[in-house]
């Protein structure tokens, strides 16, 4: 009987520490989920602001860029060539800026269809072979399962991992290769993983909340939108990023897609 008894209280015991345990679980995803919901708040209401601002600037701006194309046109080039080279640059850069303002602020509905993931790898690092010249580094698909076609719509995907190669190739060593790494995931291959790597110097440990973050960037010139755009569009496909310092170094930003419609 006292042998049963220690049993049964041994049994017990470790039974409340179970219970513990899960009741830890479930709260700390609580708090996940309530964080996230804020954050979407947060960020709708700031994307409706910044893709109402972003719109009425688009007029403007095309007025100037029409301004400068009939100069260009009428004037002769002898003294004034260099400047209105340089206003039209800044016109340019401004008119990205814009576009990326309205991506955010008002997403377009997905189309989604079967897309091979590879191709899509391929696509968005041919996009940014100027960028990795100039870089002296390049993209490098090193490892890849068997990953079946996802159902994504191509566009918005070929924009995300363009976006975060370019992010890559800025702080690659010359030299090195920015790696992806393509993988299921969860057994029955719910998921799909894309791992991109860079051998740079990784992120700062303090920047690490914020990278997705609009208009979080420590990047001279940079707008602070691109890492932000690649988790709306990832949640949009009901997937996740996130990113971290890669333990052999390095920063590494992992994708996670679901593998069929959500």
């Amino acid at each position: 009987m006292v042998f049963a008894s220690i049993a049964i209280s041994a049994g017990l015991g470790r039974r409340v520490v179970e219970l513990r345990g899960e009741r830890d679980r479930a709260e700390k995803e609580v708090t996940q989920l309530e964080e996230s919901l804020r954050r979407r708040e947060r960020m709708a209401a700031m994307g409706s602001l910044v893709a109402g601002v972003a719109h009425e600037v688009r007029n403007p701006l095309f007025g100037i860029s029409s301004t400068v194309d009939a100069l260009e046109a009428r004037v002769k080039p002898e003294g004034v060539a260099h400047h209105l080279g340089m206003l039209r640059s800044q016109v340019e850069r401004l008119g990205k800026l814009m576009d990326d303002l309205l991506e955010y602020g008002r997403p377009r509905a997905l189309e989604r269809r079967p897309e091979p993931l590879a191709a899509m790898v391929d696509e968005a690092s041919r996009a940014c072979d100027f960028l990795a010249r100039a870089a002296g580094s390049r993209v490098e698909l090193v490892a890849r399962d068997d990953v079946p076609p996802l159902p994504v719509d191509r566009k918005r995907i070929v924009q995300v991992l363009q976006n975060v190669f370019e992010n890559a190739l800025r702080h690659a060593p010359a030299d090195s290769a920015v790696t992806v790494e393509l993988a299921r995931l969860d057994g029955d291959g719910s998921l799909v993983r894309i791992a991109v790597r860079d051998r740079g110097p990784g992120f700062a440990i303090p920047d690490l909340p914020h990278v997705f973050e609009p208009f979080f960037t420590r990047r001279q010139g940079g707008t602070g939108l691109g890492l932000s755009i690649v988790q709306q569009i990832v949640e949009q496909h009901g997937g996740r990023v996130e990113a971290r310092n890669h333990p052999a170094g390095g920063a590494e930003v992992v994708i996670l897609l679901p593998a069929a419609e959500v």
